[in-house]
């Protein structure tokens, strides 16, 4: 379900902010980079008008909303990508990734990144986040 934020109307003290700067200091969960997409994507109003101008420097008084759409959930899939190796033990994977190898599963790369090779190779016994 779509979230609706209401930023605080921009004070004097944030003139001159960028748009993206500024929304992501007024919003907990909100990295610069998805107010980036947020705004590439039409979900940001400006004064009640669809704004997509990241580097926008904010004015007394402006007003911004924002229509957050929930956050896709993605799940690495075992890929049988080639890996060099360059060590490996039961602990340890050293990795001579090649350049232009995204390493981990996000939007625009769900496939054919370093992870989804490295759960094809070490199958069960790669460990998860503090695992």
């Amino acid at each position: 379900m779509t979230e609706q934020i209401t930023i605080p109307e921009v004070a004097e003290e944030n003139a001159k902010t960028r748009i993206d700067a500024y929304i992501t200091k007024q919003t907990e969960d909100l990295s610069r980079a998805r107010v980036q997409k947020l705004l590439a994507d039409n979900a940001v109003t400006l004064n009640d008008n669809i704004f997509t101008n990241a580097s926008y420097k904010v004015c007394i008084g402006d007003k911004i909303t924002i229509k957050v759409p929930p956050l896709e959930v993605l799940e690495a899939v075992a890929e049988d990508i080639p890996l060099d190796i360059l060590y490996e033990d039961d602990h340890l994977i050293v990795v001579n990734k090649p350049a232009g190898l995204t390493v981990h599963p996000a939007a625009g790369h769900a496939q054919g990144t370093l992870v989804n090779a490295l759960l094809f190779h070490c199958k069960d016994k790669l460990s998860g986040i503090n695992g």
